[in-house]
């Protein structure tokens, strides 16, 4: 008899042993990381609420107590780029991080023009093919919203190389492909892009409802979000999609094109769209983690009626993510948008051609920013650019002169003044340009008092643009590109 209840004690106790929660180390610290050099490191996890938790890492070992919730972290001082390293874990369980290096590490964030893979771009198969750097590593964040902050990614450091560099942004590995080449340190790139994704969906709800010109677009999707009726739409889909399976097979049996399937309804709930989402599921796991930048390419969803909008809403975020990174006022530089969406409406508002502006507003108006102009590089019926390569060039640029110290050319051109000489307007940039593979200079647009504006003519001399118009004997203004894309400079 005391046989039999020492046995169930034991299995009782055994039972309890198993609901203890392991230590857990937040995913950023996986096998293969890049660690930011230079800069304190914050390692953090998760255990039983009161666990002692022990880190050994380069050299030193560090202790804590996780916290009632379980929370856990410890802070080492600042390292020189180099590695490997090792790092243990131990708790109740144990865990080993390997081939852990110091360097550089970038996020490389927005919507699907910084998500468009290797593959997809220019030579992509070639690059894939070519690369063998060891100490150029990457991590995507796996695709998730949420209304609720998130403690952990869904992603893995690996080495830029095969399958794993053949899907990850190509804009992110070629700006850190340079970065490997011209600093000879290791480089990190963690890929935190989700295609057509709303700014919003990366500020904080909080922090977007304290500027009133954000109001609109928050309520109006918890609007969405209360119609939302999955029921009735899954009903309607499947309706659909048995016609369509019906249509096929007619198709096939007549030899014709089979119809494109129907697409199943997305829930606005937990998509890229809805405010704060991101910054709840792809930001905040992220926060701690040190970095030296980040770089963005987003902005063609904000086009949708919130082009102008945008010159204070990407401070706005920049702001925040700067304030709840813990990692200072560090560099963030984004590509402004390619031309695409060929307008001829000389008078009306162009939303990509307004979203630039706005871009170039923010950058004006934001410490340590920078912007990579590109509408040499866009395709006119095409919103995904194949070129990706001259995007991360113009990228990295900025990163190599203002965080890195090298001399070089890294901005576009700019506006310094102007002065109205009769008919004509003379605009003074700060630098040189010169035009183009055709001699005629192109894109301007000029126009009087009456503010229509007409196509206008120029001539360049080294910084200083004559800009006029037969038409126009009176000029009050003069636009430049002012289109969703068209033949310039």
């Amino acid at each position: 008899m005391k046989k039999s209840v020492l046995a169930v004690a034991g299995s009782f106790l055994l039972s309890l042993t198993s609901l203890q929660a392991d230590v857990k180390l937040s995913g950023l610290y996986s096998d293969n990381a890049v660690i930011q050099r230079n800069a304190p490191v914050k390692v953090w996890g998760w255990a039983d609420p009161l666990e002692k938790v022990t880190v050994n890492f380069v050299n030193k070992s560090l202790s804590t107590e996780a916290d009632a919730e379980g929370n856990w972290s410890v802070t080492f001082p600042a390292q020189k780029a180099g590695g490997p390293h090792s790092m243990t874990v131990r708790g109740k369980n144990a865990l080993t991080r390997t081939n852990l290096m110091f360097g550089e590490v970038w996020v490389c964030s927005g919507q699907s023009n910084m998500q468009w893979s290797v593959r997809q771009s220019v030579d992509g198969d070639l690059e894939v093919a070519l690369a063998k750097d060891k100490d150029l590593r990457i991590v995507t964040v796996g695709n998730i919203g949420s209304q609720t902050p998130q403690k952990d990614i869904d992603g893995k450091w690996s080495v830029a190389t095969g399958e794993e560099l053949s899907n990850f942004s190509a804009v992110g590995y070629y700006f850190g492909r340079e970065l490997r080449r011209a600093l000879g340190v290791p480089v990190g790139l963690i890929d935190n892009a989700w295609g057509g994704s709303a700014c919003e969906a990366w500020v904080p709800r909080d922090v977007l409802k304290s500027d009133e010109r954000n109001i609109p677009y928050v309520e109006n999707f918890a609007k969405t979000v209360a119609n939302y009726d999955e029921d009735k739409l899954m009903a309607a889909y499947n309706k659909k999609f048995e016609k369509w399976k019906a249509d096929s097979k007619a198709a096939r049996e007549a030899g014709k094109p089979v119809p494109r399937a129907p697409r199943k309804p997305r829930d606005p709930r937990y998509g890229q769209h809805r405010p704060a989402n991101l910054w709840n599921a792809r930001i905040s796991p992220l926060l701690g983690y040190g970095i030296k930048g980040a770089i963005w390419y987003q902005g063609e969803t904000n086009t949708n009626g919130r082009s102008y909008n945008y010159r204070y809403l990407l401070p706005m975020m920049i702001k925040t993510w700067r304030q709840n990174w813990n990692s200072g006022e560090f560099s963030f530089y984004w590509s402004q948008l390619a031309d695409f969406a060929k307008s001829k409406d000389k008078d009306g508002i162009s939303p990509w051609a307004e979203m630039r502006e706005s871009m170039t507003a923010a950058m004006q108006s934001t410490p340590k920013t920078g912007q990579a102009v590109i509408t040499d590089l866009g395709e006119d019926f095409d919103i995904h650019p194949r070129r990706k390569l001259e995007v991360a060039q113009r990228l990295v640029r900025w990163a190599l002169v203002k965080d890195y110290g090298l001399e070089l050319t890294y901005s576009s051109p700019m506006y310094k003044s102007h002065e109205v000489k009769g008919s004509k307007i003379i605009i003074t940039l700060d630098q040189d340009v010169k035009t183009l593979d055709v001699r005629e200079v192109l894109g301007f647009t000029i126009a009087g008092e009456d503010q229509k504006f007409v196509d206008a003519k120029a001539k360049i001399k080294k910084n200083v643009i004559e800009v006029w118009s037969d038409s126009v004997s009176k000029p009050v203004a003069v636009r430049y590109a002012w289109q969703g894309t068209q033949l310039v400079m």
